[in-house]
């Protein structure tokens, strides 16, 4: 049996394995059979993000018969239902992949398309309930939601949302200790803005090439919350391309497999 390939990049942030996938397997290309090395790393081009992309703020993206729905559904929602996976980590409940949701994300994928340049299809999509513990740290996405509609439903008070120009994925990243979202946050080339949602108002980004963070809710009132739908899209035919158990088989590679993938790990969302 061949050895597992060891991989050699760990990254400290949420939603970073399928990056550490990504240059685990190019590693092992560049090693195992190099011709193949542009091809594999030109295949990927499609979940980049052209660099004068803007993030679209979207007031009314729903009518007012939809967002009475999504605040019914939030409200009779039973948390015990609920995925707490991220209630320590973000201080939220999750749903996923809600039938009512799933449908007004299709609908929209038309939408989006015309909105990012592109022709999307949709990936998967949640519900996220924050409470008082609510905080989103910095990170980037994963490519299997390059596009993202992060659309507020109802909140105790306007909660800022940071995002960076568009940048390169951090393949050539080098750990800088326990400080290192503070060192994302305060480099200048990043460019962070501010934006602000109020309810029924949505924002459109794309998460796997921007940095982006909010900072610990703001206790202002008794019960402090925001209440958030996301609904994830990706370029149109990808679907295959963006999981790494696939690539042995998409470049014909066998020793690929070779590779151990978190194909368990909730947040690479691999069987999406």
């Amino acid at each position: 049996m061949a050895a597992q390939h060891e991989r050699s990049k760990s990254f400290p942030w949420y939603d970073s394995p399928w990056l550490s996938a990504y240059l685990a397997a190019r590693e092992f290309i560049q090693v195992r059979c190099p011709q193949k090395e542009q091809e594999f790393v030109r295949a990927f081009d499609v979940f980049r993000t052209p660099p004068d992309f803007e993030v679209l703020h979207l007031p009314g993206l729903f009518d007012d018969n939809v967002l009475a729905e999504l605040s019914s559904i939030v409200r009779d929602l039973d948390h015990r239902n609920a995925s707490t996976d991220e209630l320590v980590n973000f201080g939220r409940f999750v749903k996923w992949d809600l039938p009512y949701v799933t449908t007004l994300q299709e609908d929209l994928a038309e939408r989006v398309s015309e909105l990012v340049g592109e022709a999307v299809e949709p990936s998967y999509n949640f519900l996220s309930l924050y409470k008082e513990l609510g905080v989103c740290h910095v990170h980037m996405d994963a490519p299997f939601s390059k596009w993202t509609i992060d659309y507020c439903i109802e909140q105790s008070a306007v909660w800022p949302i940071y995002f960076s120009r568009i940048v390169p994925w951090p393949e050539d990243w080098v750990d800088p200790g326990p400080d290192w979202e503070n060192i994302i946050k305060s480099e200048p080339a990043n460019r962070f803005r501010s934006f602000e949602m109020q309810e029924g108002e949505a924002l459109l980004f794309s998460g796997s090439s921007q940095w982006h963070y909010r900072e610990p809710i703001e206790r202002r009132q008794e019960q402090n919350y925001c209440h958030l739908l996301f609904l994830h899209y990706i370029p149109a035919g990808t679907a295959d391309l963006k999981v790494p158990a696939n690539w042995a088989e998409i470049f014909d590679i066998p020793a690929l497999a070779e590779l151990a993938h978190p194909t368990g790990d909730r947040v690479m969302r691999f069987d999406k």
